[in-house]
């Protein structure tokens, strides 16, 4: 017997020994993806009903966008279409990650990145919870190596450096810190206009957006102490330009 001839209710059962649908699998959206769904999601469109909704609250996405950004826009643009809105509520965890754009790194430096992750909590941790900046069980003495995860509504923020925690040369975790605060301050308007707590495909592309203006604005590496020429003045351009253009972002959405 075909597993479209097993009432639907056992096909559920049988869902949850798939590998592709197990939970807390980590899924990394890539342009080189040749699809962006399983393959049970493509095989009829039972199949790709019933699934589709399980595979997406069951993922942890990730979005390593460090190609040219008309080719993620080209990406994230299938990614949403294959998924649809609907499915895309149902998403739980979703991260981007880039590195600076820094053309020839200093030496000693290594190629630095950073990432900006989002998970929504299950009902239960909801309720049990209050206020809009709280991360219960995190550890205090982790402060020194770690951004200490924020929350908004039903959302945890979470934002950091690569390869070095807290890298705090040239304001990179100044720079995170401040790309949690937008996410956080999107995401609290948000909130407060909508009635539905589920990600959309334009929380997608805010999400995108706010980390390819972080990563463009690249605070060059030297002494801040420095003065008496123009690039003492460069990092402060530099950063309030990035600020400028998040808060904008925000206001456009």
């Amino acid at each position: 017997m075909s597993l479209l001839g097993l009432p639907a209710e056992l096909r559920l059962r049988i869902y949850d020994f798939l590998p592709e649908l197990q939970q807390d699998r980590i899924e990394t959206v890539t342009p080189y993806s040749s699809h962006q769904t399983p393959s049970i999601c493509r095989v009829s469109q039972i199949f790709h009903r019933e699934t589709l909704p399980i595979y997406t609250a069951n993922s942890l996405f990730s979005f390593p966008i460090d190609d040219a950004p008309e080719t993620w826009a080209r990406q994230v643009e299938s990614w949403i279409l294959a998924l649809g809105p609907s499915a895309i509520s149902r998403v739980r965890s979703i991260q981007f990650s880039q590195h600076w754009n820094i053309t020839q790194p200093m030496r000693w430096m290594r190629h630095v990145g950073f990432y900006l992750r989002i998970e929504r909590s299950k009902s239960s941790d909801i309720s049990s919870r209050t206020g809009l900046d709280q991360s219960a069980g995190f550890n205090d003495a982790w402060a020194d190596h770690f951004v200490k995860p924020s929350r908004v509504s039903d959302w945890q923020v979470t934002s950091g450096t690569y390869p070095m925690a807290r890298d705090a040369r040239a304001r990179r975790l100044q720079s995170v810190e401040l790309l949690a605060q937008t996410t956080e301050a999107y995401f609290r308007t948000r909130g407060a206009q909508e009635h539905s707590t589920g990600l959309s495909p334009g929380d997608v592309w805010f999400l995108m957006q706010a980390v390819n203006i972080v990563a463009s604005h690249a605070i060059p590496y030297y002494d801040f102490n420095e003065s008496g020429n123009d690039r003492g003045r460069e990092p402060c351009e530099t950063w309030y330009n990035m600020k400028s253009e998040l808060e904008l972002l925000v206001a456009q959405t």
